[in-house]
């Protein structure tokens, strides 16, 4: 790996880590990090009528930059990051959903929101994407995500030609409950379902 290389991936990581502790990012699952925050667009209803207004919660959702730079140092040619990645991300998803169900904070998140450049295959596993409207916000994440590629991908240089394309990638809780929720029973309290699903202890 090049000088340049190592010192971009060295700042890139160090950013992570303020980014999380600054945004108070919590890990769920091996691959995302959650934070929440107010929202500050126009009023919006999704395709499964669930409605987002000014001001409501939005869940940020955020992937573990150094997870992915692992898969492409043990995976030089990067032909079975993307297969890794999918499995990764169901599984948080999965870990998103029973969270959502006991955590407090998570449970009044009616809609999460991530950004990256990855093509729109969210759709198939629930989420709305849209392509992130041009402007100097996207250009300054095209160079991120290049960046990104340039310090993660090893001996890969498709960083230079691929084509890099931000979307933003919603999920409202509706569609996370319904495509990555397990069953819950109305009479099980949040404490019950924690103690069955995770193995926590009685207390008290």
């Amino acid at each position: 790996m090049s000088f340049t290389r190592r010192v971009i991936k060295a700042g890139f990581s160090l950013y992570d880590r303020l980014y999380r502790l600054l945004f108070r990012l919590q890990a769920v699952g091996p691959l995302l990090y959650v934070g929440c925050e107010r929202y500050r667009g126009p009023a919006r209803v999704f395709t499964d009528q669930t409605k987002l207004r000014p001001g409501d919660p939005v869940g940020t959702l955020h992937v573990n930059n150094a997870l992915i730079a692992s898969l492409y140092e043990t995976d030089r040619a990067g032909q079975r990051v993307a297969p890794a990645f999918s499995r990764l991300l169901l599984a948080s998803l999965e870990a998103l959903a029973a969270e959502a169900q006991v955590d407090s904070w998570l449970r009044e998140i009616p809609v999460y929101r991530g950004i990256n450049w990855f093509r729109p295959r969210g759709k198939r596993i629930g989420f709305q994407v849209e392509a992130l409207a041009g402007g100097p916000r996207a250009g300054l994440l095209r160079l991120h995500f290049r960046l990104l590629l340039y310090a993660f991908a090893g001996g890969d240089d498709s960083w230079k030609t691929r084509p890099i394309k931000p979307h933003v990638f919603w999920l409202t809780r509706q569609q996370l409950m319904k495509n990555f929720g397990k069953d819950n029973s109305e009479d099980d309290s949040p404490e019950i379902y924690r103690r069955r699903r995770y193995g926590v202890p009685r207390t008290g």
